[in-house]
């Protein structure tokens, strides 16, 4: 077999097996193409060899330093580590024959090498505590052995050697010789450079066989060296080489004591290896350092040097500047975190340079060419310095002492020297001394020391990154950020007025002790202030300002007076933007040593303060009706936008502005320019408003120790260049029993009591005098002492309310008897003092009328007013915003639907009315309507009065009212209907809109200022110019910006809903405007075998139909179902999409039983929702179709005297009557007549009747003409008897058609004549185009035609009901019988004693027990005769047992109970003491009793009727 064949048949049997060729072996890549084998050995290509894995110089435990002569390293092939068949890198076996490809035999991981004698195998085995590769070819099969390593980076590189060897067994009988096959050394990037040295010994082989090793003529029982030394004169140098060396070996041959079994013997390699000096690495550092930086921060500013020195650095390319060449060394850094490198030799690091990557372990590596050493020296030592500092990074505090940087060669066997250092990141901060306030208001600072501290850049508060804080601050934020965070705040909830009174400013920078103004107040930290560690800078030093002022405070909680925060570092503080680093709480987290504790600032001062409590009700109570009534009129937003407007911030109103914006409280009263004009009981003060004086900590008097005394006062106010006048508006006055007055214009005491209203000048001071005793200085600390102040505005010619609303104000002290002397007069001198306080109170006179009448546009979540409206009393100061007035009143009711009310709730809207120092009432008028009553109003007061649909302000001026309106119209009569087209729909919707409009109208008053402004909230006209009817512009967002009303103007809105009249009913067609059908009847139905089937298509309309989906089927919306089960029906989807429209094609199908004639009727019912519904009776009419009577039977079973006749069963019939006698003819016409006309699409139609009851002989002479006169003229006439047509039988009928032109000018005649006697006529008119005109007719010819009567479903022709009612064509029997009731299972029945020689006629009859079925149906005559040899009497009658009666289903039993039907009652036996229920078929009850007997008779309709006993099933029954 030559060897291309036995490739091809092996490459075939390996496609066929379902193994890989590429099992696990050892054989090189260069051996293989793809996923195929070569045919034979071939040399590698450079990049295969570049590529080939090549000996692991870097195994430590596979080295040994041989330190003579010089520092030498022995590299031994570790065959201890195999642990699979593809051995080691660098050490590749393979085999090859003449009839198969290259192949990588077999492993042997365990067992013996001469167990299988007829496969290559090779393995490692242990001879003499040698470890060796073992490698056994075939006699055809021969193999390589090869050795790949590279040399890069070393020197020296001198010699490599292995041993050869042959694994004894006395059965070995052949010998294989080993030769060199390649032993060559190329470049790094694998071209040549030259052969490797050997002894040329070698040349000859290694000869393998039992007896041991044989070179040249020697032979050794052991083992043998074989040397490659690249040393001495004229040598190839192996340094930064690749090397490969390879052996073959020969097939086997036979030795001379081989037998038939043949034994190849297994050739040992082993002790395989390479001489060379590596590269030595040392760094010079100060060992085992630790570093101190805070978090996000570095040493940088105080970098760090290491020097790294490499012996023997054999750079080949060194001072090339291709970087990462194949040829060259390179020295490695790598380098963990913190560590960070900052230069390598003189080059600063960047990105990307120095051939930077990134390790598996996070670890960053960095490549330096010799080139960039500080010096450098191949043979001797060379060195690079480095420059490094340490970054903590955002995440870590503390790194453990550990490597942190290693440095080491590229080379292929190289040193590592390593680097030892720790870094604690853990910062410290702490606080100073804690600071005690003991001023009214004052600032304090405290000393912050911290050191490491870690670099915070935002503030992580709520979950997730805010604002970052270096952009919010203006100052200089290089060094980080810093805040503190207070650790007691006040309780959720809390107002402003109550609010935390400490303070954090922020912190004071000082260099050498001076203020840094640029860095006073802030949370940034100065760059210049911190080193780069996070420490203090040389003369900075830091401290936290916090600012205490007493004001107003929370009397519900100790800590108010007694007040005491506590401050930490804020926790939310974070290294990195997104949250995730090193936050303030870890540093906290790190306990005392790191973060001592917390920062307490309290105040110890006297505590003077006010708490306004509400105003007085007409009945002396303290509620919150007008404060409550402020809010909701947002007047203290409008104060301060009106100061703004008017002002520009500047002179009294602005002052008022800050005072309103400081929580000033705000007054209002009505005023009049005449007070003697007071109409409507309106005054001229505001409430009394009540505020509550606290104090604590009090001294007793000096020259009084029994009490303590404290001041409340008017203060003199400077507002600009002038000083207020206007604060002589404000009265006040107590009830307290020791308090007495000064006069501001009088100085010591006066003998009057405080219950006497003052406050005319600056200086009034009210003396609060409280004896000093323990129990009436906690009465003053927890319930304070009642204050009031009124507002009374004195008469003024120059307000103009449009500009100036805010007509006064007046600032009030309060000074403890530790408070000083109050002689100071330098400006803000109380502030200096411990006991102070002052509030500052506001009056406006401003008209006002706020409704949300105008309100179109929600905003946000919120406690509706109206909801809580009439409990005004129970809110405090503050409960409601400004935005309260978010309650919308209703425009749009939407649609209601007449009869709906259980299903659509009644829609309301109500909007709020609410004024302040009004002077006149205000009229709400309503019912402006297009439908009058369909809109229902009522209006309910809260403050003030109703008076004939006047709203009348209390004596203060207020007014707070609000107005519901309910739609519910009664009908839509009188409505005009709107049509509206839709332009996203293409089509048009009616609506029947009520409209209504309610308006606001002030009542205006002579001679007085009493301009009233009404505002309103829609918001489409919010801070935009709005034109009022009196051609004034104004702009409205909030109270006191005017909009909608100017003196007599009034606001109005325009409400309004839609009416409609829901309607559902069915019609015979697809049309809206269809009449309802009362009723669908189906007419007479015959019974078939499969019952009765029949279908009517009818269509359900609907009109104003409420929220029916149209995308939905119809059934899903409207419901349409049979009550019973006579009847089924299948409804179509919806015609078109619509709104208020459907109509619904529903198909019914007629499911009536022959064995149920009672179930007539059904009622077909359609509902949509709530209670829009029709009810549909449906019925039919059942009839019983006519039985045959086989006259060929008859005529085969006429025996004598006795005649047996058949009949065809009749489906659903109860019994058969047979008739037997003899016939006679009557009721015959005279004539020939007209029966039926039809005229229509140009064709005259007409039906003549034989109605003589005879034959009439076509073959005589007769002269019967039909003749069409047309406009009076003869149009056409023709014979009607022939043999070509019916009419000459009796009873039979004719058609016989005439084309016509049918338009309304021509008028048609019909005459039937005999000879020249007319006989009948009929005549179309101009108008009703078919009539029947009865002159000149036979009597028994005339009769109306009435297309009513016409049946157009049956024939061709209509047929005329007088003739299916009429009898006149009947016959008579004479001498007739008639037979009992014959069941419905038999058809047949003998007649016996004819008479002989006798015509005689039978007719069966069909009959049902029910009353529905109202005709009997008869079959035809059948006439027969009996023969004169008949014997019969003559005295026929029915032979009894030739037939069966009808079933005994009436007699019914169910176990012990028996229901048995009979005429017009039932029998009930057997269920005595039961409830017995009678029904019939359509579930109405026909009776109910407990029967007493078990014999009872109940009375019952006839029919089918179903009856149900206590305790049994139901059954049904036939009554007769």
């Amino acid at each position: 077999m030559n060897k291309k064949f036995s490739t091809l048949f092996a490459a075939f049997l390996v496609a066929s097996s379902s193994f890989s060729i590429f099992a696990q072996n050892a054989v090189p890549a260069w051996y293989k193409t793809g996923d195929t084998y070569k045919a034979a050995f071939e040399d590698p290509t450079e990049a295969q060899l570049k590529a080939a894995a090549k000996f692991n110089l870097l195994d430590g435990d596979a080295l040994v330093n041989k330190t003579h002569p010089v520092n030498i390293w022995k590299y031994t092939l570790p065959l201890n580590k195999v642990a699979d068949a593809t051995l080691l890198p660098g050490m590749f076996v393979s085999f090859d024959s003449e009839a198969s490809p290259v192949a990588g035999g077999d492993y042997l991981s365990t067992g013996e090498f001469y167990d299988n004698v007829n496969k290559p195998h090779y393995g490692i085995t242990t001879v003499k505590d040698f470890n060796y590769l073992g490698v056994r070819p075939t006699r055809e099969v021969k193999s390589r052995v090869e050795f790949v390593f590279d040399t890069r980076g070393l020197t020296d590189a001198t010699s490599f050697h292995f041993w050869i060897s042959r694994l004894e067994n006395v059965n070995v009988n052949r010998n294989l010789l080993w030769k060199i096959e390649k032993a060559e050394v190329l470049e790094l990037d694998g071209t040549t450079r030259g052969d490797l040295p050997y002894d040329e010994v070698y040349d000859d082989g290694f000869k393998i066989d039992k007896n041991g090793v044989t070179v040249g003529d020697n032979t050794t029982p052991e083992a043998y060296q074989v040397m490659f030394n690249a040393t001495g004169a004229g040598k190839i140098n192996i340094d930064n080489a690749i090397i490969r060396v390879v052996l073959e070996s020969e097939y086997s041959v036979a030795d001379e004591s081989e037998t038939s079994d043949t034994l190849e013997p297994v050739t040992l390699f082993g002790d395989i290896n390479l001489d060379f000096i590596r590269p030595h690495v040392e760094i010079d550092y100060e060992t085992e350092k630790e570093f101190r930086v805070g978090v996000n921060r570095s040493t940088e500013c105080d970098a760090s040097e290491m020097d790294v020195k490499i012996w023997k650095f054999n750079d080949k390319m060194a001072g090339a500047e291709t970087p990462h060449h194949v040829q060259a060394t390179y020295l490695k850094l790598n380098v963990k975190a913190p560590i960070v490198l900052e230069k390598i030799g003189n080059v600063a690091i960047t990105e990307g340079n120095f051939s930077q990557a990134t390790e598996a372990d996070g670890s960053r590596s960095f490549y330096v060419r010799a080139g960039l050493f500080n010096e450098y020296n191949p043979v001797d030592w060379s060195n690079v310095k480095v420059v490094y500092h340490v970054e903590p990074g955002t995440k870590v505090d503390q790194w453990k002492l550990a490597d942190y940087v290693f440095a080491t060669t590229t080379a292929s066997s190289t040193d590592t020297a390593f680097v030892r250092h720790s870094v604690d990141a853990r910062g410290t901060f702490k606080f100073g001394d804690d600071l005690v306030f003991t001023k009214y208001e004052e600032v304090l600072e405290t000393t912050i020391d911290f050191t490491y501290l870690p670099m915070f850049v935002s503030d992580c508060a709520a979950g997730g990154p805010v604002a970052n804080m270096l952009v919010a601050e203006s100052g200089n934020c290089d060094g980080g950020v810093l805040d503190l965070e207070l650790l007691t705040p006040a309780d959720p909830g809390s107002t402003d007025r109550w609010e935390d009174k400490i303070e954090f400013l922020g912190f004071n920078w000082y260099f050498e002790g001076n203020l840094v103004e640029a860095h006073k107040h802030t949370k940034c930290i100065p760059g210049e202030a911190i080193t780069c560690q996070g420490n203090l800078a040389e003369g900075w030093t830091v401290k936290a300002a916090f600012h205490f002022a007493s004001e107003n405070m929370n009397i519900d909680q100790d800590e108010a007076y007694n007040i005491e925060e506590k401050w930490g570092l804020l926790a939310t503080l974070n290294a990195q933007n997104d949250c995730e680093g090193y936050s303030g709480q870890d540093l906290i987290n790190l306990g005392e040593v790191y973060y001592p504790g917390v920062l307490t600032t309290s105040a110890r001062t006297q505590h003077v303060w006010t708490n306004w409590k509400g105003v007085e009700t007409e009945d002396g109570t303290v509620a919150t009706v007008s404060s409550t009534l402020a809010n909701v009129m947002n007047i203290t937003d409008g104060l301060l936008a009106a100061a703004d407007r008017n002002s520009g911030g500047e002179g009294l109103i602005g002052s008022i502005s800050e005072a309103v914006k400081g929580g000033a409280e705000v007054f209002a009263a009505p005023y009049f320019t005449n007070k003697d004009s007071y109409v409507w009981g309106i005054g001229g003060s505001s409430r009394n408003h009540v505020v509550h004086v606290y104090a604590t900590g009090l001294k007793p008097d000096a020259d009084d120790p029994n009490f303590t005394t404290i001041r409340l006062y008017k203060q003199a106010m400077e507002i600009g260049e002038r000083e207020v006048l206007q604060d002589r508006n404000f009265y006040f006055s107590t009830e307290y029993a020791n308090a007495v007055w000064n006069r501001g214009d009088v100085g010591g005491l006066e003998p009057q009591p405080g219950s006497v209203w003052r406050g005319e000048s600056a200086g009034d001071t009210l003396y609060i005098r409280v004896p000093y005793k323990q129990a009436n200085l906690d009465a003053l600390k927890n319930n304070g002492i009642a204050v009031k102040v009124r507002y009374t505005p004195q008469s003024r010619t120059d307000w103009v309310p449009t500009e100036e609303i805010l007509t006064d104000m007046a600032q009030f002290g309060l000074l403890t008897n530790d408070a000083g002397d109050g002689k100071a007069n330098h400006p803000g001198w109380e502030k200096e003092l411990t006991g102070f306080n002052q509030f500052n109170v506001v009056g406006s006179v401003f008209k006002g009328l706020v409704s949300t009448m105008t309100g179109d546009k929600p905003v946000g979540a919120y406690t509706s007013l109206l909801g809580n409206i009439q409990d005004l009393d129970e809110f405090e100061h503050g409960e409601y915003d400004s935005n309260v007035f978010r309650d919308l009143y209703t425009k749009n009711y939407a649609t209601y639907y007449l009869g709906q009310e259980q299903c659509y709730e009644v829609k309301d809207g109500t909007f709020v009315i609410a004024g302040l120092n009004l002077v006149a009432p205000v009229t709400v008028e309503t019912s402006m309507s297009n439908k009058i009553g369909a809109f229902d109003h009522d209006t309910t007061v809260i403050i003030g009065t109703l008076d004939a649909g006047k709203l009348i302000p209390n004596k203060y001026g207020e007014l707070l009212a609000y107005v519901k309106s309910t739609f519910k119209p009664s009908d839509k009569a009188g409505i005009v209907p709107d049509t509206i087209h839709s332009a996203i729909d293409n089509k048009d919707f009616i609506y029947n809109y009520v409209n209504d409009t309610v308006r606001l109208y002030p009542m205006q008053i002579k001679d007085q200022i009493s301009w009233t402004y009404v505002y309103g909230l829609d918001e489409k006209y919010a801070d935009k110019n709005v034109e009022n009817n009196k051609g004034q512009t104004n702009s409205y967002t909030n109270l006191f910006y005017i909009y909608g009303a100017y003196r007599n103007d009034t606001v109005a809105t325009r409400i309004y809903g839609d009416v409609k009249q829901p309607e559902l009913y069915f019609a015979a067609t697809a049309d809206t405007k269809a009449a309802k059908l009362a009723k669908l009847d189906f007419g007479a139905v015959t019974f078939i075998d499969d019952d009765i089937a029949a279908t009517k298509q009818i269509y359900l309309i609907g009109k104003d139909l409420p929220a029916i989906d149209p995308t939905e089927e119809v059934s899903k919306v409207i419901a349409i179902s049979p009550a019973g089960a006579l009847i089924a029906s299948t409804e179509g989807k919806n015609q078109a999409e619509y709104v208020s429209e459907a109509i619904i094609p529903v198909s019914i199908d007629l499911l009536a039983d022959k064995n149920d004639h009672d179930l007539v009727a059904d009622v077909l019912a359609a509902s949509t929702l709530c209670n829009c519904t029709v009810d549909l009776p449906v019925n039919y009419s059942p009839v019983l179709s006519a039985p045959v009577v086989d006259t060929k039977y008859l005529s085969d079973n006429i025996n004598g005297s006795k005649a047996e006749f058949r009949w065809s069963a009749v489906p659903g019939v109860h019994y058969y009557k047979v008739e037997l006698g003899q016939y006679e003819k009557q009721n015959t016409s005279k004539n020939i007549f007209i029966s039926e006309v039809k005229a229509e699409e140009g064709t005259i139609m007409v039906e003549l009747f034989n109605g003589t009851g005879e034959v009439i002989n076509p073959l005589l002479h007769h002269n019967y003409k039909l003749t069409i006169m047309k406009n009076g003229a003869e149009y056409k006439t023709m014979d009607v008897i022939s043999t070509n047509t019916h009419l000459n039988e009796a009873y039979k009928a004719e058609a016989f058609g005439v084309d016509a032109d049918l338009s309304p000018a021509n008028t048609y005649t019909v005459l039937l004549k005999e000879g020249g006697k007319q006989i009948d006529i009929f005549e179309f008119t101009n108008t009703t185009r078919l009539s029947r005109d009865e002159k000149d007719g036979l009597e028994e010819n005339t009769g109306a035609f009435n297309k009513n009567d016409w049946n157009p479903d049956f024939g061709s022709l209509p047929v005329a009901s007088y003739m299916e009612e009429s009898p006149k064509w009947d016959f008579i029997f004479v001498q007739g019988i008639e037979s009992e009731e014959v069941g419905p299972t038999s058809t047949s029945i003998r007649a016996i004693n004819l008479k002989p020689q006798t015509e005689y006629a039978v007719r069966v009859t069909a009959y049902s027990y029910s009353p529905s079925v109202v005709k009997a149906a008869a079959s035809e005559i059948a006439k027969f005769g009996t023969s004169i040899f008949t014997e019969g009497s003559g005295d026929m009658k029915f032979d009894e047992d030739s037939y069966n009666p009808p079933t005994d289903n009436e007699n019914i039993s169910t176990d012990a109970v028996k229901v048995i039907g009979g005429v017009g009652a039932v029998t009930i036996q057997g269920a005595a003491n039961k409830t017995v229920v009678v029904t019939n078929v359509l579930g109405q009850t026909v009776a109910r009793t407990v029967v007493s007997s078990d014999n009872v008779k109940i009375s019952a309709p006839a029919g089918i009727v179903v009856v149900a006993v206590e305790g049994e099933s139901a059954v049904k029954a036939v009554v007769k």
